[in-house]
């Protein structure tokens, strides 16, 4: 199975997240058409989600100011969804989050996101 989270090697320098996406933002993405969401350090580029457990995003370290291309099991307006599902069925409805072919999708997607930034040279 694949990395859930990949170190971007970004060439050129990007202050916040939103000058990256501003970047990205001509270029086709095999996961999507990216959106920036949320502000400052709670800020990420997201991906269309596979489904409510599956989504590719970027995201910027605050401390070291690296970039990461990641794989995220809820999206923040899914998390009480997710959690109100998960205590009505025991916690069977989140196994696409842990096991199954959404979840290697979108391991791939990662990996595929990563090396399509890293060849159009952002």
């Amino acid at each position: 199975m694949g990395k859930s989270a990949i170190k971007l090697k970004l060439k050129g320098k990007y202050e916040c997240l939103s000058a990256l996406y501003s970047a990205m933002i001509t270029h086709d993405f095999t996961a999507g058409f990216p959106l920036l969401h949320g502000e400052g350090v709670y800020s990420q580029i997201a991906f269309p989600e596979l489904d409510r457990n599956n989504q590719v995003q970027i995201c910027r370290n605050a401390f070291t100011g690296s970039y990461w291309v990641l794989r995220v099991t809820s999206s923040a307006g899914n998390v009480l969804n997710n959690a109100l599902l998960d205590a009505e069925t025991d916690g069977m409805s989140s196994m696409s989050a842990a096991f199954g072919e959404t979840k290697r999708e979108c391991l791939r997607l990662v990996k595929v996101t990563a090396e399509e930034i890293e060849k159009i040279g952002l």
